[in-house]
């Protein structure tokens, strides 16, 4: 499936709800963005492919003016409803596909200070759109400001190959497979329902990301207008070790 991206994320949201990501990794990665782009209070922010919107809806919670954006209604939907609940009103968020962000005509008159992209780019599309979209959103920040990104961790990814059983938010069991594909350098995530009360389980299209080892993912934000690219595994003291070694987070500053 070309474009398995949009039925995989929002499928996978409305099995595992809050299971697909813990509080404490958000926490840890919210920390990380403000640390790293020097953010505060008023700033402003782009959360690209923002999913259902556990960083936008935090950094909002942070005093952050944030525009969160992905192509998929239900999962924006989503993010709406954490806003509410959250009690935030300095959230937006809109459907888009961040392939056509160069001629979007609704973003802030302002320079945005940030730009976030949490596994939502990198590995998605193949490196032209990837430098394009990453070009449309460097064009959108004041000169000097950050992006952010992060992508699953190749060297990771290298020793897993394993299946595991877990529980769905409505009760159904489900098995998660997660294995690297060497010759592409493709991480394949699978998803299906193991216990479905006699019932046939609705297909969920692979995961399938082209991971960048650094130096490549280095290259890609340098072409794309991005300067000073820092590039680290794990956030530093994060708790959950997993973070420590699952997940390449890059920055880069805008001309």
């Amino acid at each position: 499936m070309a474009e398995w991206w949009r039925e995989f994320y929002p499928k996978l949201y409305a099995l595992l709800g809050e299971l697909v990501t813990s509080p404490e990794i958000t926490r840890a990665e919210v920390a990380w963005v403000m640390r790293t782009a020097d953010l505060e209070a008023g700033h402003r922010l782009v959360d690209v492919g923002c999913g259902p919107g556990r960083h936008a809806v935090a950094l909002a919670e942070a005093g952050i003016e944030v525009l969160g954006i992905d192509v998929s209604e239900p999962l924006i939907n989503n993010s709406r409803a954490r806003a509410r609940a959250a009690g935030v009103d300095l959230a937006r968020f809109e459907v888009i596909d961040m392939r056509r962000l160069a001629e979007w005509p609704d973003w802030p008159q302002e320079p945005l200070d940030a730009a976030i992209l949490m596994d939502s780019v990198s590995g998605v599309f193949d490196a032209d759109q990837t430098e394009q979209i990453l070009r449309a959103v460097g064009a959108r920040l004041r000169p000097g400001g950050t992006l952010l990104l992060s992508q699953v961790e190749p060297d990771w990814c290298r020793q897993q190959d394993q299946g595991w059983m877990l529980r769905a938010a409505d009760g159904q069991l489900l098995h998660r497979r997660i294995r690297f594909d060497e010759p592409t350098q493709t991480l394949i995530d699978e998803v299906s329902i193991a216990d479905h009360a006699g019932q046939p389980p609705e297909p969920i299209p692979a995961q399938r990301l082209r991971l960048y080892e650094h130096d490549d993912l280095r290259a890609l934000l340098t072409r794309a207008g991005f300067s000073d690219v820092v590039i680290q595994v794990g956030v530093p003291d994060a708790r959950q070790s997993l973070l420590a070694t699952s997940e390449t987070y890059a920055a880069g500053t805008w001309a």
